[in-house]
């Protein structure tokens, strides 16, 4: 399945599968936070998931990791990526390198993770989604 993406994309098999395993973490927090899960219980479906995609991989898939932000308005758990999505490479990203970082992205730095999420947040709780 990914071979044929990895034929036709610049992306090697390593990068391929550990985006797959990122995005299951990330789906599986969103959609069970929206609906009131435990974003602990989340974290470990989620996690039993990758583990059962992984020998199917032909490649070892880099690990997501949980990043729980609180917030005087709500907290909210996230993911900082196992894998780079290469997005600060594309023509679309503006601005120095590490403004151009995905808030999950495992260059940027856990502080100003923090400080991205956290600014999410309050956009999020007082209705501005231009994040």
């Amino acid at each position: 399945m990914l071979s044929a993406v990895r034929a036709r994309a610049p992306f090697g098999l390593p990068g391929l599968w550990g985006a797959v395993a990122d995005e299951i973490t990330s789906i599986t927090l969103w959609v069970g936070q929206l609906v009131g899960r435990p974003p602990g219980q989340l974290w470990i479906h989620a996690g039993r998931l990758v583990n059962a995609l992984a020998p199917h991989a032909p490649v070892r898939m880099a690990r997501a990791r949980p990043f729980p932000v609180s917030h005087r308005l709500g907290g909210k758990w996230f993911r900082a990526r196992g894998t780079c999505c290469l997005y600060y490479r594309s023509q679309r990203a503006q601005g120095p390198t590490e403004q151009r970082y995905c808030n999950s992205c495992p260059l940027r730095d856990d502080d100003s993770r923090h400080q991205q999420w956290y600014a999410y947040l309050t956009d999020l709780a007082t209705g501005r989604h231009d994040r």
